[in-house]
C-alpha cells in the first residue's frame, strides 16, 4: 500500500494541467512531512480498534518512515520538472490517507 501511496502522489505532482511553477526539493519535504503525519494519525485510529501491541506499534511507524523514504526517493527525482500549485496545496492540506487520494481526483 505504501509503495502505491508514494507512486500516486508522485505522478499526482506531475500531473496537473495547472503548472505554474517547478517542483523543489523544499516542495519534496514538505510533502514527506505531510504524508508520515497523515500517516501517523491514521495509524493511531486504527491501533484504537486494534490490541495494543509493541510490535505493531513499531511496525506502524517503520511503515511511515518507509513511506517517506519512499516519497523523497520519487520525489527528488522530479525535482525541476513543472508542478500543480493546486494539487501540492491540496497535499499539503491532507489530514489522512483517504485526503492523499483525493487529492488525485
Amino acid at each position: 500500500m505504501r509503495r502505491s501511496l508514494a507512486w500516486l502522489v508522485c505522478s499526482l505532482c506531475l500531473a496537473g494541467c495547472d503548472k505554474s511553477r517547478q517542483l523543489t526539493e523544499s516542495d519534496c519535504t514538505q510533502v514527506r512531512e505531510r504524508l508520515e503525519e497523515t500517516w501517523r494519525r491514521d495509524a493511531v485510529a486504527a491501533a484504537r480498534l486494534a490490541e495494543r501491541d509493541q510490535t505493531y506499534n513499531e511496525f506502524i511507524r517503520e511503515q511511515g518512515r518507509t513511506l517517506g523514504d519512499t516519497w523523497m526517493t520519487r520525489c527528488r527525482e522530479q525535482i525541476g520538472r513543472p508542478i500543480s500549485e493546486g494539487e501540492l496545496a491540496c497535499l499539503g492540506k491532507a489530514d489522512t490517507i483517504d485526503d492523499v487520494y483525493e487529492c488525485a481526483r
